[in-house]
Parts: C-alpha cells; sequence; structure tokens
C-alpha cells in the first residue's frame, strides 16, 4: 500500500512479485529512506494519488514483508487486509503488520496521508520491546485505530521531526535519533491500545476472543500446509467441536470458512506474481495435483486458478 510516488515503469515489475519487499518501495519526491530499513512517504506538499489508483486497479492482493504504518489526515482510502475490509478516514491510523496480505480496494483523489515502513532490524528497541506484542496482536484483531485531532498531530509531529533528520545530510547519527522518535510514538500509540483493551465490552469474551485470533495467527502461518481443523485444534489444545463453536461465535465465520479463504488468497497471490504456472501454484499449496487444486479454487471463487491468473 505504499505507491506515493512510484514511476509506472516500477508497476509492472511489482507485478513480477509475490512478495512486496522493502527494496521495491518507490524513491522520489516526499519519500526518504534509510539503509533499507526505514521508509518515509507523504504527501503533504501536493496530493497525487494517480499511481495508487493504477495500482488499485490491478486489483489483486500482495503479501508485505514488512511493517507499515498510514496515518489519514484527509479524505480516505479503503484496504482488504487479510479477508477483511478497512476503510481509513481522517485522524485515522492503520497499521499491518509484516506477512499481512493486502489489497488496495479505493482511495479518495484528496487523500491525504504520511507513512513510515521499517524492517525487522528497526523495530524499537529494548526500553518497549516487552509491549510490542500487544501493539502486534492489536494490529491482527483491527489494524484501525481511531485517534483524537490532537494524538494524531502530535504523531504528524514526530514523523515530521524523523522526517527531517533524515534529510539532513550534515547529522550523522540518524539511526539512533530516528530510533528514539520511533520508539515516543510507539509509546503514544500504546498507550492508546491500552485503553482499548481495558474496555468492558472487549473484556467480556477475552478467552474466546484470544482462541479466534491465536487460531488465525495458526491458519496465516500454517494454511499453505495444513487445512484439516484437527490440526489446529490441537495446537490450540483444545478438542475440534469445542474450538468450532467458538470460532464461529465470535467470528461468524466456521473454521473452515477461515482455512479455505486463507487459502485462496496466498493461491491469488502467487497466481497474480507471474512467476508460477498453475501446477507450481498447487505444489506450492501442497495440493496432490493441479486439478485438485483448481477444483478447490473454482468451488471458492467460481473461477478457474488460469482464468484468474490472465484476468485484469
Amino acid at each position: 500500500m505504499i505507491y506515493l510516488q512510484q514511476k509506472s515503469n516500477n508497476m509492472a515489475q511489482i507485478s513480477r512479485f509475490t512478495t512486496f519487499n522493502f527494496p521495491m518501495l518507490p524513491t522520489g519526491d516526499n519519500t526518504v529512506m534509510y539503509n533499507n530499513e526505514l521508509f518515509l512517504s507523504d504527501t503533504f506538499s501536493s496530493i497525487d494519488t494517480s499511481e495508487l489508483q493504477e495500482w488499485k486497479n490491478k486489483r489483486h492482493p500482495y503479501k508485505i514483508d514488512f511493517a507499515i504504518s498510514i496515518f489519514c489526515q484527509k479524505g480516505e482510502l479503503s484496504v482488504r487486509l487479510n479477508l477483511s475490509e478497512y476503510t481509513i478516514k481522517a485522524n485515522e491510523l492503520l497499521i499491518l503488520n509484516p506477512k499481512s496480505i493486502g489489497e488496495l480496494l479505493s482511495i479518495s483523489e484528496d487523500c491525504q496521508m504520511f507513512i513510515i515502513a521499517l524492517t525487522d532490524n528497526f523495530y524499537p528497541i529494548d526500553r518497549i520491546s516487552g509491549h510490542m506484542p500487544s501493539i502486534l496482536n492489536m494490529a491482527n484483531r483491527n489494524p484501525v485505530l481511531d485517534l483524537s485531532e490532537t494524538e494524531f498531530q502530535e504523531l504528524k509531529h514526530i514523523y515530521i521531526k524523523m522526517y527531517e533528520k533524515l534529510s539532513d545530510p550534515d547529522f550523522i547519527l540518524k539511526k539512533e535519533i530516528v530510533s528514539d522518535y520511533i520508539n515516543i510514538m510507539f509509546c503514544n500509540i500504546y498507550q492508546k491500545i491500552h485503553k482499548y483493551e481495558s474496555d468492558p465490552v472487549y473484556s467480556a469474551d477475552k478467552r474466546q476472543t484470544k482462541i479466534l485470533n491465536k487460531f488465525l495467527e495458526l491458519v496465516q502461518a500454517n494454511c499453505t500446509v495444513e487445512r484439516e481443523i484437527p490440526f489446529y485444534a490441537d495446537k490450540l489444545c483444545l478438542s475440534p467441536k469445542y474450538m468450532s463453536q467458538v470460532i464461529h461465535k465470535i467470528s461468524g465465520r466456521h473454521a473452515s470458512q477461515w482455512i479455505r479463504e486463507f487459502v485462496i488468497l496466498e493461491a491469488k497471490a502467487l497466481l497474480k506474481s507471474g512467476n508460477y504456472t498453475v501446477q507450481q501454484v498447487a505444489d506450492k499449496l501442497n495440493f496432490s495435483n493441479a486439478s485438485f487444486f483448481g477444483k478447490y479454487f473454482k468451488a471458492a471463487t467460481g473461477t478457474t486458478p488460469r482464468k484468474y491468473q490472465y484476468s485484469k
């Protein structure tokens, strides 16, 4: 979702990759990158969403290999992230964890935002590392965080200071100072998340919600190899029946539906990457043969893998 100043020739390059990794991020006006570990970009000086619109028209998912935070200041954008759809509006923050599968659905012409992307090498240091699971778990449950105007402006101010330091050719300790700024930003975000998790509505079914979250985490990590419910129930130390009941109660979907949809999401990303034949995708997803994969895919999507692969 970070294609802000990308040139058209790079768009063709993106479509050849299954995973959208850090070196593929664009460079240009209103962007700055540090050592292929940290990327900052914004649309403060101009609002140009043409490249995002072009990418949106491709309408297929990409697996993202790093963490992204998108802060919307004006307008809105809609994304599909790990099978769920979200609309991000003014004073809202979208957090994408590494290995998320995302697809841009729409973006308004007046959308104004700033973006921070970072690899594992640039995660906050020991002072707040113990709180990282809460932030990542929150992002898995609900990646959109509503901010007050004051909270948003404070985070924007931190972003601007980071951008200034990274852009200053004479400033020596860039990583050191920017790491501290990121720590401050994460502390502010954690404070917001802590308030949310203390909400009695959220706490009411906390145990069962944890089961759902852990189940989805396991499915996302293992769906290319394991598609049977007993495997996930065993990992959660639950009976298949009880686990299935909890998943359906909390999410409104059956466990088998979640597994199938994650498999199809992986399949779509692989097919649209342009790197693999249908047979190779079937092999990567551990189907016994391409014919069985084709039937599985068509039952879920209404079209064959080959037709989907070459569709616009």
